[in-house]
């Protein structure tokens, strides 16, 4: 039977991490030269004494029958559960980070916190290649918009790379609807994004 339950202490973290990296493969290899230092700092934001966009206390993870095994999991929050200079100290206690980086996502936060405090995040959904197409997706998108409810927030908001259908489709079946904005998560060279609203209150 499938059943949800927070990240454990003792888990396997590279599984989390590599499903964040492949989630944002071009936005870490514009950031890393080399995909260990991407995971490895990935690792540390899990692990943060400060609360962060990837902090294990946002994780959900799946499972079906052994709690253990891991197949899939989901980051989700309300925006103002973080604080506003919390991610930037996470980000340099990675020491993988560059300070102008660093900079651009404090101001960046800060914004954000303005514009989405009352906002639930789903930040990333990754279910892994061998337990796909078991509806596992759908269960994980389900339980955030629960606890967006929980947490009265006024809507479910998250983001899909610019051009990928598949994804689109599959939030749109569950409700969300795509905003008219496309931008860019970081400076230079790196993919646009959609936002996709789920609208908890009318």
């Amino acid at each position: 039977m499938t059943s949800f339950r927070k990240l454990y202490k003792n888990d396997n973290m590279d599984v989390i991490a590599e499903g964040i990296y492949s989630n944002n493969k071009k936005v870490f290899d514009a950031l890393f030269d080399d995909k260990n230092k991407a995971t490895d700092a990935i690792i540390k934001l899990i692990n943060s004494e400060y609360v962060n966009e990837y902090h294990g206390f946002f994780i959900t993870v799946i499972y079906d029958e052994d709690p253990r095994k891991i197949e899939g999991f989901v980051i989700s929050y309300k925006q103002d559960q973080i604080p506003h200079n919390s991610t930037f100290m996470a980000l340099k206690d990675t020491e993988d980070f560059s300070i102008p980086l660093m900079l651009a996502n404090r101001l960046f936060n800060r914004f954000k916190f303005n514009l989405m405090k009352d906002n639930y995040i789903i930040n990333e959904l990754y279910v892994l290649e061998e337990y796909r197409n078991k509806g596992h997706g759908t269960r994980l998108i389900k339980k955030s918009i629960q606890k967006a409810r929980q947490y009265n927030a006024d809507n479910v908001v998250l983001d899909v790379e610019y051009g990928n259908d598949y994804l689109l489709n599959f939030f749109n079946k569950l409700g969300f609807k795509k905003q008219n904005k496309i931008f860019k998560r970081f400076m230079g060279n790196v993919p646009r994004y959609y936002r996709l609203e789920y609208k908890l209150k009318r």
